[in-house]
């Protein structure tokens, strides 16, 4: 299930309907439909392996699974950018609040396999 921008965002006003500036979310919106769906797993493509902490260093590295409460601890300490990682996190740890099993964050390209949970970042409740 995937979903993604298009079309002029609108508000409603008093004198009605008004262009307005807005961005739809790819990662929001992939979860809310999951969401909306009662899927089990949400998992998010993306260009990278995975979610990494220290990112931008050379002691970069790729996190096999995280639970809710360390993917928070995480974001607190600013490791997932803002507009990039850390939306993605953010979308997963939603989904887990709503009642999914699991989430994943994974390159394009291991989709399959991040579907039989051996590549990506898993996050998990806890």
């Amino acid at each position: 299930i995937a979903g993604g921008g298009g079309g002029v965002p609108l508000a409603e006003g008093e004198d009605g309907l008004r262009g307005v500036d807005a961005v739809v979310d790819k990662d929001y919106v992939a979860e809310l439909l999951a969401t909306a769906v009662g899927a089990s797993r949400l998992i998010i493509l993306t260009d990278v392996p995975g979610a990494a902490l220290s990112f931008a260093s050379p002691q970069r590295r790729f996190l096999e699974e995280m639970t809710v409460k360390e993917a928070r601890l995480h974001m607190r300490r600013g490791e997932f950018a803002p507009g990039s990682m850390a939306p993605k996190v953010e979308a997963c740890l939603e989904f887990l609040a709503a009642g999914g099993r699991d989430a994943v964050i994974a390159a394009t390209a291991d989709a399959a396999a991040a579907f039989q949970g051996r590549a990506g970042t898993r996050l998990v409740a806890g």
